[in-house]
């Protein structure tokens, strides 16, 4: 059997603003072509399929198209778990969708296909464990471990386990991925996994293997965040007892971070070794003064222009709005002061602003 692992689609989600709808469809259709040309016989889509618990009608109709070609048309069998993206309510209708071969697990069950294994385990909160379980589990791990103790493995059938959370090997957080995270209690050690023959994660959105080969995270489909500009997206597909791959990604728009002075971002000799017309990009502006008109200075070159990033300040321009509303006259007027100039106001100067911010007020 030859199964193709992803996860983490995030149906529906929206970057700065942007609609990602678009760009999932292009890579759905990349996934699909995939599944043809390497004879895929199962795909494992393994959580966050949509971006909210709630997903909208167009994010719904996605995914519907994608079953129902992969499964009515190209004959494919799928296999599907909820993450902490989606809602219980995704399960409904999976009795009656099994005949179709189409299987979305919102519980804890295990299904056998074509002499394989499937042990399924959508996302829980630990709360939601305890409850489940009447049980009262001190962090996930042991959840996961007292369920994993209920698995009779029998070693002459091909076991895959499929599951969404944080998994780690020594409570090592994994660089770029701790976001993901609330902390150490959500952390699951892969060495209680060791014994499947494959384990399919999603949860992080890095291509990854986590202790052993075997254990591993197929990642994202798309870069949904700039902390994601350095990782390769890929599906993995597995031939059971043989060996598995990774089979690259290649999106509709790539994610790019662009950083020089204002003038530099804008001169043709710079922005031309960019597809600049076409990408998603976030500047980082280097000047130390005043920068007048960035965005649209930028957003004239670069359409698909993300974020702004004042290096000198350490502020985001886009998030300048909420942090005015948040701060005093005082703290407002000392951005103001040290943007201009690229110095600090001294102590006798920023009391005279006080003061006559003071006078002001009365």
């Amino acid at each position: 059997m030859r199964i193709l692992h992803t996860s983490d689609w995030h149906l529906g989600k929206n970057v700065n603003n942007y609609s990602m709808l678009e760009d999932q469809k292009y890579i759905l259709n990349q996934i699909k072509e995939i599944c043809i040309s390497h004879q895929v016989d199962v795909i494992i889509i393994s959580g966050d399929i949509y971006d909210r618990a709630v997903p909208s009608y167009e994010a719904m109709r996605v995914l519907e198209d994608f079953l129902y070609e992969m499964i009515n048309v190209h004959h494919k069998k799928i296999v599907m778990i909820t993450g902490n993206h989606d809602n219980e309510r995704l399960g409904f209708g999976s009795k009656l969708f099994e005949k179709s071969e189409l299987y979305i697990a919102s519980s804890i069950t295990d299904i056998m296909i074509d002499g394989v294994r499937f042990y399924l385990i959508p996302y829980f909160n630990l709360y939601q464990f305890r409850d489940m379980f009447k049980m009262n589990f001190s962090n996930t791990e042991e959840a996961y471990k007292y369920i994993i103790s209920n698995v009779n493995l029998n070693k002459e059938t091909y076991n895959i386990l499929v599951a969404h959370d944080y998994v780690t090997f020594n409570h090592e957080v994994i660089k770029d991925e701790v976001s993901e995270s609330i902390g150490g209690a959500e952390f699951v050690d892969a060495s209680i996994f060791e014994e499947f023959n494959y384990v399919a994660l999603g949860h992080l959105h890095g291509n990854h293997r986590i202790m052993k080969d075997h254990i591993r995270y197929s990642g994202s489909i798309l870069k949904y965040s700039f902390s994601e500009v350095n990782q390769k997206k890929s599906v993995t597909i597995i031939d059971t007892y043989n060996t598995f791959y990774h089979v690259d990604l290649k999106p509709r728009r790539d994610m790019v971070i662009i950083k020089g002075l204002l003038e530099e971002l804008i001169d043709p000799s710079f922005y031309s070794q960019y597809d600049y017309e076409n990408d998603y990009f976030k500047a980082v502006i280097l000047d130390k003064g005043e920068v007048i008109d960035a965005f649209s200075k930028l957003k004239a070159i670069y359409p698909n222009l993300m974020e702004i990033y004042k290096e000198s300040l350490n502020i985001n321009l886009n998030n300048l709005k909420r942090d005015m509303l948040e701060k005093s006259k005082t703290d407002l007027f000392k951005d103001f002061y040290l943007d201009v100039t690229g110095t600090y106001l001294e102590e006798d100067e920023l009391a005279i602003i006080k003061e006559n911010l003071k006078e002001e007020s009365r």
